[in-house]
């Protein structure tokens, strides 16, 4: 039987029980006893620890005004169907389509402007610290909102606008994803990959000061499972390691051994295809993209690809085989078995019979790369929203919104998804090629950021605002209002709204006061912006 959760205590269902079974006396201990095997009361294992932040705030928004039936379902991928043409169409679903571009759900008579409501979303907020005055740092909670029925319906369409791009790329990618495997050549190598979270080694039975101290290290796990055209079945590997970097030279370290098997062992294989999630700290950066660009190619490859999974969508696989190691540890650690270091977890999981190829990371090894990586390589625009980047000759890319169906068929050069071309080559232009240029942007994987002031373009006018949240497409700018040439002022009503990352125009210094309400931008920045801006 498919086990089920008890989302309530057994004394309030018994009660439940006998008030809609009025005609039958059960007592609360045999109420117990014929509970079913499969009815379990939930642990803390069982929690969603990984929820989309998109989904679910959307979520909470659609499902209250159901609740108060202002529109007639709560379901997400309903709601978009039924303000999208087409929703396996790019240009629909990115908002691009004339017809339906400006769509919004219809709503019932039910709908009340000015009614005030209250409604649940994760937000960052800003904590203080109490033993440092003026210092704070961001946190994500879970909090309360109250607005007008008008402007929670506003906030529902802008959302639900940005839910369609959201949800078409996790289509895309899964899809992409499924094609490529099911059409694998010989010659083509598919590997999935992911960070496993840190395991904590432990001692089978441990001193007071070691179990409630700082004397616990930690071994970090990349996991992954790699598919080889032709092969009978794909082969899992975990590399672990006791350096807990996970940035770009510690993530082809842990690539390294298993690169080197698959030409071991599959000579023929030339084309290399990557998936993973896109933390921007990791897989998804400049490093990452020119350590892409080029490790492959000493490795012996002739071409490659890199494919993101959408933001919070990209479980697969690798996560299935962290967590079996992970738990094997942890069945030796209560067998008696000493894990102490990483080293020792290595040799611990490598003496059992188990089908995970395992490979040990030096940490000085990984120190050694870092100190070798170039430190002034170039940001490649529009690296928050790409999924997909492709190489064909060493320091030099192509990449895309989403992952070309192409690929799936060995035609890694299509100029299918509006590509567009990166060098880091430093003889070579950035944009070598007129149709794949595009201006320089903000570094938005950077968690700095946030709180930053910046300009935007909004309806072919410029306007300042501060930065507040950042997603892979998306920003969240509380925006000043104009009066006038380069003359802004703060609303009554706060105007934060998300816009398109390619809308924003630069960072800038905080506009300057020029009345006790009225401010504006320096006239130098303030030029250079209008020209930009038209």
């Amino acid at each position: 039987m498919q086990k089920r959760l008890l989302v309530d205590s057994m004394k309030n269902l018994h009660l439940k029980f006998l008030a809609e079974q009025t005609n039958l006396r059960l007592s609360y201990s045999l109420f117990c006893t014929l509970r079913p095997y499969w009815v379990v009361h939930p642990t803390l294992a069982d929690r969603e620890t990984c929820m989309c932040k998109q989904h679910e705030n959307l979520g909470f928004i659609a499902k209250k005004l159901h609740q108060m039936h202002i529109i007639d379902t709560s379901n997400l991928e309903s709601l978009t169907q039924a303000i999208t043409c087409d929703t396996t169409s790019k240009q629909c679903m990115y908002g691009e389509c004339e017809k339906c571009s400006n769509n919004t759900y219809a709503l019932t008579s039910h709908y009340r402007a000015t009614d005030r409501v209250s409604y649940l979303q994760w937000a960052t907020v800003d904590k203080e610290h109490k033993n440092d005055p003026g210092a704070a740092s961001k946190i994500t909670l879970k909090k309360e909102f109250e607005c007008s029925q008008e402007e929670l319906v506003e906030t529902f369409a802008i959302l639900l606008q940005k839910f369609r791009r959201h949800l078409y790329n996790i289509r895309q990618q899964y899809a992409f994803s499924r094609a490529l495997k099911l059409n694998l050549p010989a010659n083509e190598c598919a590997v999935h990959i992911d960070f496993s979270e840190n395991y904590g080694c432990k001692y089978s039975a441990e001193v007071q000061a070691v179990h409630f101290g700082a004397s616990h290290q930690q071994a970090t796990l990349h996991t992954g499972v790699y598919y080889v055209g032709g092969a009978s079945a794909p082969t899992s590997f975990c590399t672990v390691s006791a350096s807990r970097l996970k940035g770009p030279p510690a993530i082809w370290q842990h690539l390294e051994p298993i690169l080197r098997e698959i030409r071991e062992g599959f000579p023929d294989v030339t084309t290399i295809h990557f998936f993973s999630d896109g933390p921007c700290t990791q897989y998804k950066q400049r490093g990452n993209f020119y350590l892409f660009c080029t490790e492959i190619f000493k490795k012996g490859f002739t071409r490659g690809t890199w494919n993101y999974f959408e933001a919070s969508h990209g479980k697969g696989a690798p996560d299935g085989v962290g967590g079996t190691l992970k738990r094997r540890a942890d069945r030796l650690v209560s067998q008696g078995v000493d894990i102490p270091t990483a080293l020792s977890m290595y040799q611990a999981l490598s003496e059992g019979q188990s089908k995970v190829k395992l490979f040990y990371i030096q940490e000085q090894a990984v120190e050694d790369a870092v100190k070798e990586m170039p430190a002034d390589l170039p940001a490649v625009p529009s690296t928050m929203r790409l999924h997909q980047v492709v190489t064909l000759s060493p320091g030099k890319i192509l990449y895309r919104d989403v992952s070309c169906m192409c690929s799936a068929t060995g035609n890694l050069e299509c100029d299918c998804q509006k590509t567009k071309s990166f060098s880091f080559n430093t003889t070579d232009d950035h944009t070598e090629d007129p149709i794949y240029s595009q201006p320089e942007e903000v570094e938005w994987h950077s968690p700095e950021v946030v709180g930053k002031w910046c300009a935007l373009v909004y309806d072919h006018t410029i306007y300042p605002g501060i930065i507040q949240e950042v997603n892979e497409t998306h920003c969240q700018v509380k925006c000043m209002h104009k009066v006038g040439e380069n003359r802004f002022f703060w609303p009554l009503r706060e105007d934060l709204h998300w816009y398109p990352l390619e809308d924003v125009l630069t960072l800038i210094p905080p506009p300057e006061n020029v009345t006790a309400r009225h401010m504006a931008i320096a006239r130098e920045l303030w030029d250079a912006l209008a020209s930009r801006g038209n």
